[in-house]
């Protein structure tokens, strides 16, 4: 069965097997670093190196912790663009029906000066 750590250089998800805990696995763009036990025994994290597991452990969580304040404020972000998206625009519609009228007018007081002024007597 498999083991999915995230690398300690680029965060993205990497499946190792069991039998490779504790030695050098490549991630997704061929730089190594460890898979290494948790200090607390719950689980595994990847390390760039052996040395320092503690500051090495907190480095890693706290990379994760950036991860999911980033996902969060991304999906609020969403949330806001949706609702904005998703609103009627009273304005644009009056715009068009002011430009609407603009033009009528503009029309009728063309044909009534121009090829209606003979016919009218005017």
């Amino acid at each position: 069965m498999g083991i999915v750590v995230k690398s300690p250089f680029s965060g993205r998800d990497v499946k190792v097997r069991d039998q490779d805990l504790g030695r050098a696995v490549k991630d997704e763009e061929g730089r190594n670093f460890y898979v290494l036990p948790r200090t607390d025994g719950a689980g595994h994290f990847g390390s760039p190196t052996r040395a320092n597991i503690e500051e090495n452990q907190r480095k890693y969580d706290l990379m994760l912790a950036k991860g999911s304040a980033a996902r969060e404020a991304g999906q609020m972000g969403s949330v806001a663009q949706i609702a904005a998206a998703q609103r009627v625009k009273k304005s644009g519609k009056l715009k068009g029906l002011l430009l609407l009228a603009v033009v009528a007018a503009a029309l009728v007081w063309a044909f009534w000066k121009g090829p209606l002024k003979g016919l009218l007597g005017g």
